[in-house]
């Protein structure tokens, strides 16, 4: 019994714990798990700061790409109005018939512009075009009414969102084209590649420098 007994103490001493042992152990591994904890928590933090830059260089290359093909057909078979209806240096609004029926229809008329998604407005422009109000296959002297465009412009990321103006009212529908917009500067110049609007700052690099707008007579002078 007593040999019983003294191979069982044996055993504890040589492969057992004692209290203070397991009390240290646990304070290791905590101390561990802590130091693993916030490697991996700042780890997170990088990328997802690296996820949300990635999506705003993306983003931002589809508004560019978005924006160039507009300007490129803007014009194409517009037989009353102008093809540039509104242009600053945040938002832009062109026209071009993009299923070349030979008639604009109301989502033809391409209005963009930078925004906040839900602040309250800050800015807005006027566009005025014309289109085909009752799909009667053309487009009248009198189908044209003015659109107030409400932007909210208060701190970066922006979304960029395309306005298409309603039939019935002035009203208009609103969607996004674009999210997390760092930044978007867009540069007007003339035939002769002079900075538009007319008299405007450049800076070290010729860019004109914002804010500006141009007015109705220099929207004609854009190419």
């Amino acid at each position: 019994m007593k040999l019983s007994i003294r191979k069982y103490l044996l055993v504890v001493d040589e492969k057992g714990f004692t209290l203070i042992e397991l009390i240290v152990s646990s304070a290791i591994a905590i101390a561990l798990l802590a130091l693993v904890a916030g490697i991996i928590t700042s780890q997170g933090d990088f990328f997802s700061r690296e996820i949300a830059l990635g999506e705003m260089q993306s983003d931002g290359r589809g508004a560019v790409d978005f924006l160039d093909r507009s300007t490129r057909n803007s014009g194409y078979n517009v037989i009353r109005g102008s093809r540039f209806l509104a242009a600053s240096d945040h938002y832009i609004s062109m026209v071009f018939d993009e299923n070349d029926d030979g008639v604009i229809q109301n989502d033809e008329v391409i209005i963009v512009s930078v925004s906040n998604a839900m602040d309250n407005t800050t800015e807005t422009f006027f566009v005025s075009p014309y289109f085909d109000f009752d799909d009667d296959g053309q487009v009248s002297q009198n189908e044209t009414r003015n659109y107030e465009i409400r932007l909210a412009l208060s701190k970066p990321p922006f979304n960029l969102y395309l306005f298409v103006p309603n039939k019935l009212n002035s009203e208009y529908k609103q969607y996004t084209a674009a999210h997390n917009i760092d930044n978007l500067i867009i540069r007007y110049y003339d035939k002769n590649n002079m900075a538009l609007p007319q008299g405007i700052n450049l800076d070290t690099n010729a860019f004109p420098v914002p804010p500006y707008a141009l007015s109705k007579a220099e929207l004609n002078k854009i190419r």
